[in-house]
């Protein structure tokens, strides 16, 4: 099977690069891992945290207990008598006049 070598930006090329320099990885074997696992999720779509769906009965999760509320005694309510203070006229500044 021969190679076939595909184009890419220089800047995409330069980040791929950089990630496998710091994880110590050949590009060649990471780039052919994302293109098969790439190709993987095209075909058969993704599988939510990598689980398959099989064909027994989903397991439901239990039922929470119901809480108990606890009486909370209130205050009686008390009138308050409130008198209104109306404002003061404002005066006016006293005014030179020359």
């Amino acid at each position: 099977m021969s190679k076939k070598r595909i184009l890419i930006d220089e800047t995409l090329y330069g980040r791929i690069d950089e990630y496998c320099k710091t994880n110590g990885l050949t590009i060649t074997g990471k780039c052919e891992q994302w293109l098969k696992s790439s190709l993987t999720k095209e075909l058969y779509g993704d599988i939510p945290f990598g689980k398959f769906v099989s064909d027994e009965e989903p397991v439901k999760p239990a039922e929470p207990e119901p809480i108990e509320e606890e009486k909370i005694n209130e205050p009686d309510v008390v009138a308050v008598e409130t008198e209104t203070i109306e404002p003061e006229p404002k005066k006016r500044p006293n005014k030179r006049r020359l």
